[in-house]
């Protein structure tokens, strides 16, 4: 349909960056990609979505940066041209960059992707105060999207505010989470973490036993999707279903691309570096733990985990993990 729209009105921007974007994310034409593009912001040079196309497409990182310095700079009141210039510092692991450019597209317009990135960012820096002023930020009717739900809820978590997590899940209208990136199971299962880690122990429970029977009927309904494995182990360790909770974990790690890394600014809390010791599998942690150490981002980001999530308190002097896990010395 892209090529259709382009055959019909091979003037119009707008069909030029829709072939571009599709092009450059199958992966096999980046130069015609980039070339419709560039004929995109020749049609429209005072648009900035064209020169945000062509930004987005950059197959270089490099490259990608010097495209979205000069976005900024032709259209400094664009909030958007900023946020993504933020992302692109944020794959490039330009922490500083990518936070000033997240205050600087905040400070244009309340993105609410960007406000949740810096909630996120504070989270994981383990400064809550500011991330709750964070949190209060995002835009109202944003605030029952799945990603600042996911932001809340692991913020819940980590800062002890049980109730404050809960109201955000009572804010998302659906009872399964597709957030692959960050979490993809039932709602059931967030509430029944953040009820335990109130100490509400016969309301987790329950929300424990439903999140099993909704994971089991989505695995029943999709027997193709091997993805639940994972959720089933979290809510029979929360059932203390020990045995049924390691069994379901060994499936999980034979599905576990290896070796294992975390991605830069993840908040996944239903990792498998989590789950390995929550069900005692004591060998599969160390072997994780391993491969996280040969990644500075992993290693940093488990690192971090360990200080955050109360779930690890148990693990937070093993010696062998630290060792493990702690940054290598200069030679």
């Amino acid at each position: 349909y892209s090529e259709r729209a382009v055959t019909l009105s091979p003037q119009d921007p707008v069909a030029l960056s829709a072939l571009a974007i599709f092009l450059a994310f199958r992966g096999n034409e980046p130069v015609r990609a980039e070339r419709l593009a560039r004929e995109a912001t020749a049609l429209a040079p005072l648009n900035p979505w064209p020169w945000r196309v062509l930004h987005w497409i950059a197959a270089d990182p490099a490259k990608a940066v010097i495209i979205g310095e000069q976005n900024i700079a032709r259209f400094p009141k664009d909030a958007l041209a900023r946020y993504q210039l933020a992302l692109t510092y944020r794959d490039l692991g330009r922490r500083q960059d990518f936070e000033r450019a997240l205050d600087e597209t905040i400070a244009l317009a309340p993105i609410g992707n960007a406000i949740d990135w810096r909630a996120r960012n504070l989270l994981l820096r383990g400064d809550f105060a500011a991330a709750r002023i964070a949190l209060e930020q995002v835009p109202e009717r944003l605030r029952g999207e799945e990603r600042s739900v996911l932001t809340a809820f692991v913020f819940g978590l980590f800062a002890g505010d049980a109730d404050y997590g809960l109201a955000a899940l009572e804010r998302y209208p659906e009872s399964w989470f597709y957030g692959a990136a960050v979490y993809q199971g039932p709602k059931a299962l967030l509430q029944a973490v953040l009820l335990q880690r109130a100490g509400r122990g016969e309301l987790a429970r329950d929300r424990f036993e439903a999140a099993l029977r909704q994971i089991r009927e989505y695995r029943a309904q999709r027997p193709d999707d091997p993805s639940t494995h994972n959720e089933e182990a979290f809510a029979l360790v929360g059932l203390g279903r020990l045995q049924e909770a390691r069994a379901a974990h060994r499936v999980a790690m034979q599905l576990l691309e290896r070796p294992a890394t975390i991605p830069l600014y993840s908040i996944n809390v239903f990792g498998p570096f989590i789950r390995s010791l929550l069900v005692g599998d004591r060998e599969g942690a160390l072997q994780l733990a391993r491969e996280y150490a040969e990644d500075p981002a992993s290693r940093r980001s488990i690192r971090d985990r360990f200080a955050l999530d109360p779930r690890l308190a148990p693990f937070r002097n093993d010696r062998e993990l630290l060792a493990i896990l702690a940054e290598p010395k200069n030679p």
